[in-house]
């Protein structure tokens, strides 16, 4: 089978025949939910899209039309009383499922077509993690090694009025480190609060902007002054779905978030290539709101046996900073996947990501390895160049970002512009 080109988005225009949802990546785990993402016309108010639905036979609802809009999973509460809910910043609905037959009348009738566009099936989303080893960097009493490679310990700034969005599994609330840190949080789970009972969410927090030093003196947060909002996308159980991550984005959008890190990966379809229009619509909104979406590349290569597989979703998309990660000999980690396309799909930078040091669950600290670790080194130094230079737009901060990595000797197409690097 012919494999969509690079560049090329993910956007149907009819609905699959048959229902994707036994459907089953390589490590076992679920790839689709069942419900469906629809992508909204530009320029129209939710309203509009309530009333066209409603002619469908189909009642979906707007998070914008309820009052309280810090529920917990509220977009998970509303599909469960409506047909659909739409996210009215990113102009994304979500459809459950066995609406099939009104969903096809909605985007292919000639007084809503216009208005709606079906784009994919809703996937699962999970953290992105997995091996370790000896290197020649390594931690000291001082600095974590990650901290000591990017160049952080020579920065004056610490990512002061800076905002930075972590949507992942949560963060440990009560953790010391983060006492008077937390300037939002939310969970988009139903019956779960914010609180981290995983880890990989703390893990990814303490990186991008935990506190400057540990009890012991070693430093391993690079923004430690920045202001941290934790969305809970991913729940108890290591499984999240595509309507819980854009719930997050639309809530860091609204709290005018500079950067939101993706220490997260979609289900992957063997079938599927390309990137998803709908995630790359997302992004693209969000840098025209001044945010820049940072993710992670994915684990799924084992370079030692010569695999190396494409960028992950939803890092793939050409709006998206992908971030590989190094170990401590500065060579690409033997899990990175690289940049196998050339328009959308690449690596843009790469950071630490072997044998990291950041914080855990139940206020303690943990060493892991994975792009979910280099992702957050990204996302850190993001709001360094943010805070040193203030009127810069999110675009500018990409330039940044990739004009001051120090070049390696490695191939673009599995490091990018090289390790992030502040200067």
């Amino acid at each position: 089978m012919e494999a969509i080109g690079a560049g090329d988005p993910v956007r149907n225009k009819q609905l699959p025949d048959t229902p994707f949802t036994d459907v089953k990546d390589k490590h076992g785990r679920e790839v689709y939910t069942g419900r469906h993402l629809v992508s909204l016309a530009g320029g129209q108010n939710a309203a509009q899209f309530e009333k066209a639905a409603k002619n469908a036979s189909l009642k979906i609802a707007s998070i914008e039309s309820f009052d309280d809009l810090n529920q917990k999973g509220l977009s998970q509460q509303i599909l469960q009383e409506a047909d659909g809910v739409i996210l009215p910043k990113l102009e994304v609905a979500i459809i459950n499922p066995d609406k099939e037959s009104e969903l096809s009348m909605l985007i292919t009738h000639p007084s809503t077509k216009d208005k709606f566009h079906y784009s994919e099936p809703e996937r699962f989303v999970y953290p992105a993690m997995p091996p370790k080893s000896k290197f020649q960097y390594s931690n000291n009493v001082t600095s974590a090694w990650g901290i000591q490679v990017i160049n952080a310990l020579n920065s004056t700034f610490s990512g002061k009025g800076i905002r930075i969005a972590v949507l992942d599994t949560g963060l440990d609330l009560d953790h010391p480190d983060f006492a008077g840190r937390i300037a939002g949080s939310k969970s988009f789970i139903e019956n779960e609060d914010a609180n981290d009972v995983v880890g990989h969410g703390s893990m990814s927090a303490g990186i991008a902007g935990g506190f400057r030093r540990t009890p012991d003196g070693m430093r391993y947060g690079v923004a430690f002054g920045a202001s941290l909002y934790i969305g809970k996308v991913i729940n108890k159980n290591s499984k999240g779905t595509d309507t819980s991550l854009l719930d997050g984005i639309e809530w860091a959008l609204q709290h005018k978030c500079h950067i939101i890190n993706l220490s997260v990966v979609r289900a992957i379809d063997p079938k599927q290539k390309g990137y998803s229009a709908d995630y790359e619509s997302t992004a693209a909104k969000a840098l025209q709101n001044n945010c820049l979406i940072i993710a992670a590349a994915g684990n799924e290569s084992d370079r030692e046996f010569n695999l190396i597989e494409p960028v992950a979703e939803p890092a793939n998309c050409p709006s998206v900073m992908a971030v590989a990660a190094l170990d401590g000999n500065i060579q690409v980690a033997n899990f990175s996947c690289g940049g196998l396309f050339a328009n959308g799909g690449q690596i843009d930078i790469a950071g630490p990501g072997v044998d990291i040091f950041s914080t855990s669950k139940e206020a303690g600290y943990a060493t892991d390895s994975g792009t979910s670790a280099a992702a957050p080194f990204v996302s850190g130094l993001a709001a360094l160049f943010w805070e040193k230079h203030p009127q810069a737009t999110a675009s500018e901060i990409w330039m940044k970002l990739i004009q001051n990595a120090k070049r390696l000797d490695i191939n673009a197409t599995d490091v990018g512009a090289g390790l992030a690097y502040f200067l």
